[in-house]
């Protein structure tokens, strides 16, 4: 058992992401995962810390790096593991438009170099390069069948909200069953109730999405909304009749709305994979109803001509009209006075009987007073 356990960890690619921008260096991550979920990313904050990883096992296969960092630059990094991991591929990733930037790149013989704003497709093709990797567009689609067991999952279910919550910096990570109800949580915004005011709308949403999500015949669905508002952002996913819920502060540039949405796709598989151990029964059971069949030409010249005909409205505005000059102000305050007694004697309970019918049938008690 130790020995797999060395080989498979012998077998793991490291990466390490500079990147003092750290909602970047999340980004980047999550992109990284989707090439091979059995990558092992790092985002760390300094050139001086990426050394000190040099040491650890499995070797370091990739460093991604920004450039221009506290301390130490992305280039004297690149000087420095050269010669401690010469074996080590590097990235480096810039902001800075200088063309001395560019011709540094060129003479440190870095093996890619990427500006910013990065193109995500670009940066996952170019680090699919680097790792030995099939690229994203080459990777075989793995169905599963509906009841087939999940892999086993990594962690419990505290950990992974709680690790949710970190990574994302969200106020709140929590899950809720389909009556709206919070099983699990991580994090707390003191001035929500979710239960009481979030649950609904949240549940008819991530509905919508485990039904829409249908149309595009995935085994688990891989749906996310983000929303993003002046004050907070909710980031949801739907996970069978579950719902992951993501709750961060109001994101002007967008960047961490769009980590979340990304990382919570991700969990996505991990926490089935969790509620599946636990016994829980994750799979969507609403199936999505049949289309109304189209209406068929000769049908709608059918609604056309009812719909577009004017003449009926005509005559029947005309009808009306001739009517109410007909009518005499005495005959229609004695016609809506006839109606109110009609309807009130259509009002009397059938069931009971009134003192003049009981005693009509003489079961009324006698008068001991009679005039």
């Amino acid at each position: 058992m130790y020995l797999a356990h060395l080989v498979q960890e012998a077998a793991m690619k490291r990466i390490l992401i500079v990147e003092d921008a750290l909602d970047l260096g999340r980004m980047l991550r999550l992109a990284l995962e989707t090439l091979d979920r059995t990558l092992s990313v790092r985002v760390i904050q300094s050139a001086e810390e990426a050394l000190l990883e040099l040491s650890g096992t499995p070797p370091v296969s990739l460093i991604i790096s920004d450039i221009r960092l506290p301390g130490m630059s992305g280039f004297d990094l690149l000087k420095k593991v050269r010669l401690r991991s010469p074996e080590t591929r590097i990235m480096l990733i810039t902001g800075l438009s200088d063309e001395n930037v560019i011709r540094q790149a060129a003479e440190a013989k870095v093996d890619r170099f990427m500006r910013k704003p990065i193109e995500m497709s670009e940066f996952l093709r170019t680090a699919a390069e680097l790792l030995e990797l099939p690229l994203p567009e080459e990777q075989p689609a793995k169905s599963r069948s509906e009841g087939e067991p999940l892999p086993q999952p990594r962690e419990d279910l505290p950990g992974l909200l709680t690790r949710l919550r970190r990574e994302l910096g969200a106020a709140q990570v929590l899950l809720c069953d389909d009556r709206g109800r919070v099983v699990a949580q991580a994090g707390e915004v003191a001035d929500v109730d979710f239960e009481q005011h979030w649950a609904a709308p949240v549940m008819a949403a991530l509905g919508a999405a485990v039904r829409a999500s249908r149309l595009v015949r995935t085994d688990l669905p891989q749906a996310a909304l983000a929303l993003r508002g002046l004050e907070r952002s909710l980031i949801l996913a739907p996970v069978g009749s579950y719902g992951l819920v993501a709750v961060q502060q109001a994101d002007a540039s967008g960047l961490r709305t769009a980590l979340a949405f990304e990382a919570l796709l991700q969990a996505q598989t991990d926490l089935a994979a969790i509620l599946q151990a636990m016994g829980a029964d994750f799979y969507p059971l609403a199936e999505i109803p049949p289309a109304a069949p189209p209406l068929q030409p000769a049908a709608m010249a059918q609604v056309e001509e009812v719909v577009g005909d004017e003449e009926p409205l005509a005559e029947l505005e005309a009808q009306l009209q001739r009517t109410a000059a007909s009518l005499d102000p005495s005959e229609v305050e004695s016609f809506w006075e006839s109606a109110a007694g009609q309807q009130i004697a259509e009002a009397v309970n059938p069931d009971a009987l009134s003192y003049e019918q009981a005693r009509q049938l003489g079961l009324a008690p006698e008068d001991d007073n009679p005039d």
